[in-house]
């Protein structure tokens, strides 16, 4: 079995997030993710727990002016404060996010599993099949019939012609009925690669029709940090510095060690930020 057919190359990586291929490759130089597998050329492939991470610099020129609330207090405090203000979103109709990346994999995975939107994969990935298989016959030479022939019949081959013109007739059909065949699998290298490609382009839009209807207003991520756990600076600069981030409220703000108010401080220069009571809104 080919061990990098359900991997992405970084190329298919940037198409699929909407980012350069240099942008994939920097950030796997810094460890923002990870390639499942490096063959000896040096080649990278990755899984596609890799595209939402790389969507979040591009999804958030849509997603702006969103606020991190963050705070402080014992475990007891944050859990009351987390509860109370998430009652406050819900009665605010204020969408929570806390990992961005996290809404981007799921509402991926929803459409992947979505049979409507399968069917539309499905019809886009059979017509672009044919019309690459259509294009490569018409620039074939015919001053040579025999060759001609012998190299049209390669091509439909490579191209599976007779399968795409009868899953196309079929789930045009099904659609009519109701009634749609979505077990097929794509059979040669060819058909694969145009598959996957429409596949990942046809996330990628659908990933941002649904960010823009659901979340251009802005979101709400809410950090609950312990003030004796010595990593609550970490998840603070990690959460605050996110892409989508225009507002810090600080609840707590008396809790926090000599340390923390410095990063704070240092957060007031690149992010407007509040300091609340444990209770204000």
């Amino acid at each position: 079995m080919n061990e990098t057919q359900d991997l992405l190359t970084a190329q298919q990586v940037a198409d699929s997030a909407g980012v350069a291929k240099q942008t994939v490759l920097n950030n796997a130089k810094e460890g923002v993710i990870s390639p499942i597998l490096t063959l000896p050329n040096g080649q990278h492939y990755f899984d596609e727990t890799a595209v939402p991470t790389l969507m979040m610099e591009y999804l958030g020129k849509i997603c702006k002016n969103n606020k991190l609330v963050v705070m402080f207090g014992s475990a007891d405090e944050c859990q009351v404060f987390e509860e109370k203000y998430t009652q406050y979103l819900k009665e605010k109709n204020i969408p929570r996010v806390d990992d961005f990346a996290e809404v981007i994999q799921k509402y991926r995975e929803a459409v992947k599993n979505n049979p409507m939107h399968k069917v539309v994969y499905m019809l886009e990935s059979t017509e672009q099949t044919l019309r690459t298989c259509e294009k490569a016959i018409s620039a074939l030479p015919t001053d040579k019939p025999d060759v001609f022939e012998s190299k049209r019949d390669q091509l439909e081959r490579r191209y599976c012609r007779e399968d795409m013109s009868k899953l196309s007739k079929d789930l045009a059909e099904g659609l009519k009925k109701k009634s749609v065949n979505l077990d097929y699998q794509p059979k040669t290298s060819a058909v694969k690669a145009i598959w996957k490609r429409v596949e990942q382009d046809y996330l990628r839009k659908a990933t941002k029709d649904y960010i823009k209807s659901k979340l251009s207003n802005g979101y709400v991520s809410v950090l609950c940090i312990d003030y004796q756990n010595e990593r609550g600076i970490y998840k603070l600069i990690h959460c605050a510095m996110n892409v989508g981030i225009s507002t810090v409220e600080i609840y707590g703000y008396d809790n926090t060690s000599l340390e923390m108010q410095e990063v704070i401080r240092y957060l007031k220069e690149c992010r407007k930020v509040t300091i609340k009571d444990e209770t204000g809104r």
